[in-house]
C-alpha cells in the first residue's frame, strides 16, 4: 500500500496543464486509501465484532477502485510524459 506520489514539474504542467488537477486527485485518493486500511484493517481476519460487514464490504470496494485509478493515473503520467518531446520541457527557476 505504500505510493510515492509524484508532482509534475513547472515544466510538465506548462506543456500538459491536465497533470496539475491529476496529482492532486491521486494525492486526495492516497489519503482516503491510507483512511480506509486504518479504519477498517481491511483484513477480514482482524475485523472486530463490531465492525458493520457492509461498511467493510464497501471499504474493500473503494480500496480497489482507488488502486485501479492510481494505477491508470500513473500510467495516463507515463503517456503524457512521453508524448512531450524533451525539447518542449521547459526549465523554470522556481
Amino acid at each position: 500500500m505504500s505510493h510515492f506520489l509524484t508532482l509534475p514539474s513547472p515544466g510538465d504542467i506548462h506543456v500538459a496543464p491536465e497533470l496539475a488537477p491529476l496529482a492532486v486527485l491521486d494525492a486526495a485518493l492516497a489519503v482516503a486509501e491510507q483512511v480506509l486500511y486504518v479504519e477498517h484493517t481491511l483484513d477480514v481476519s482482524d475485523v472486530p465484532e463490531t465492525e458493520d460487514p457492509t461498511t467493510l464490504v464497501v471499504a474493500k470496494l473503494v480500496a480497489g477502485r482507488i488502486i485501479e485509478l492510481r494505477g491508470l493515473l500513473a500510467c495516463y503520467r507515463g503517456a503524457v510524459h512521453r508524448a512531450i518531446p524533451e525539447s518542449d520541457r521547459k526549465d523554470f527557476p522556481f
